[in-house]
C-alpha cells in the first residue's frame, strides 16, 4: 500500500529503513514485494521504481564531515546510487543516480536528497531481480568514507505525482564490479563490526570498522 507523504516523512526521521552494503546478499525483490499480485512464470517484472532520501548519517556527512574526510561536501563531491538489473545471474542495464551532486560550477546546483524522491527504474524493463552499487568522490585508503546508506520507502509502488522525481544521470550496460545489498529494519547489532565493504568482520580486523552505525578505526 503506498505510504502517505506523512508516513515518509516519519520514516525518514526514524532512519527505520535503510540500506546496508553487503557483499554476500542480493536483493531479489520481484516475487516478494507485493502481495497483492504475483509473479509471471518467467519471474520477470518491471519494477516502477521507489522513494529514496538520504538517511540522518549520510546527510551529517554531506553537510558537516564523514569522520575520516575533513569537512563537508564542496564543489566537485558527490554520492551516486546505480541500480543495475538482473536476469538471472545475467547483469543488464544499470539505472544511476545521484543522491547528492556538487559538481557544478554553479553552487545554487548544488544539493543533496533530504526529501523522500520518486526514483524511476521503469528503464530497466523486466528483470528478475536488481541490485545496488554505492560510490562517492570521497574515498580514503580502505574504500569510501562516505557512509553507504540510504532510505528507501514504497519499493515497486505508484508515484504520488506530488514528490520530486530524481532524474537519471545515464542508462548503460551493467558494470563488472558489483556490491550487492540488503534490507535493515532498524536492527540492532550491538558490537558487531562491519568494514567498508559491508562484510561483518571479527575482532581481531585492523583498519576503518562500522560498529552500530558508527566509524570506528582499529589498530
Amino acid at each position: 500500500m503506498t505510504k502517505t507523504r506523512k508516513g515518509r516523512k516519519e520514516l525518514h526521521k526514524s532512519a527505520l529503513l535503510c540500506v546496508l552494503i553487503l557483499y554476500s546478499l542480493r536483493l531479489f525483490v520481484l516475487c516478494v514485494i507485493a502481495e497483492r499480485e504475483s509473479c509471471p512464470a518467467d519471474g520477470k517484472k518491471t519494477i516502477s521504481g521507489f522513494y529514496v532520501a538520504a538517511n540522518a548519517y549520510l546527510q551529517n556527512a554531506i553537510l558537516k564531515s564523514d569522520g575520516l574526510t575533513p569537512g563537508a561536501f564542496t564543489k566537485g563531491d558527490w554520492y551516486r546510487v546505480d541500480v543495475i538489473g538482473l536476469d538471472g545471474e545475467t547483469k543488464k542495464d544499470t539505472v544511476s543516480y545521484y543522491l547528492a551532486d556538487y559538481r557544478s560550477d554553479n553552487e545554487a546546483d548544488h544539493y543533496y536528497v533530504k526529501d523522500w524522491t520518486w526514483l524511476d527504474l521503469s528503464a530497466l524493463g523486466d528483470v528478475t531481480g536488481i541490485t545496488f552499487r554505492l560510490s562517492s568522490s570521497r574515498n580514503g585508503t580502505y574504500g569510501m568514507t562516505t557512509p553507504g546508506y540510504f532510505l528507501m520507502d514504497d519499493f515497486n509502488g505508484v508515484y504520488d505525482g506530488r514528490s520530486r522525481k530524481l532524474a537519471a544521470i545515464s542508462k548503460n550496460d551493467a558494470p563488472t564490479a558489483i556490491s550487492a545489498v540488503g534490507v535493515n529494519r532498524a536492527q540492532t547489532h550491538d558490537g558487531v563490526a562491519y568494514n567498508l565493504a559491508g562484510q561483518r568482520v571479527g575482532k581481531d580486523y585492523k583498519g576503518v570498522v562500522i560498529i552500530n552505525g558508527k566509524k570506528v578505526v582499529r589498530r
